[in-house]
């Protein structure tokens, strides 16, 4: 998810909270998001590596607001799966 549709708007490496974020290509990555499913009938699932849970950076609560801010941009149903641990 992390510097594939997204980056930090603070400018940072990582975000630094929910908020930190905004489309790594402008409006292009959310509007070919909403292209892919409603024209092109695709789900939209987002696959992310979240290892800030399993260090204490982040919470999952930061992660699921994080993740409705998007779907709520993108304005289509959204399936987010989180890897926050590495075990």
């Amino acid at each position: 998810m992390d510097w594939t549709i997204l980056k930090p708007k603070s400018g940072a490496l990582f975000p630094k909270n929910a908020h930190d974020w905004c489309w790594l290509y402008k409006d292009t990555t959310r509007d070919k998001l909403k292209e892919l499913h409603v024209k092109d009938g695709f789900r939209i699932v987002i696959f992310s590596n979240q290892g800030g849970v399993a260090h204490g950076k982040t919470s999952t609560k930061e992660l699921e607001t994080k993740f409705t801010a998007i779907q709520s941009e993108v304005d289509v149903p959204m399936c987010f799966i989180a890897a926050i641990d590495y075990g």
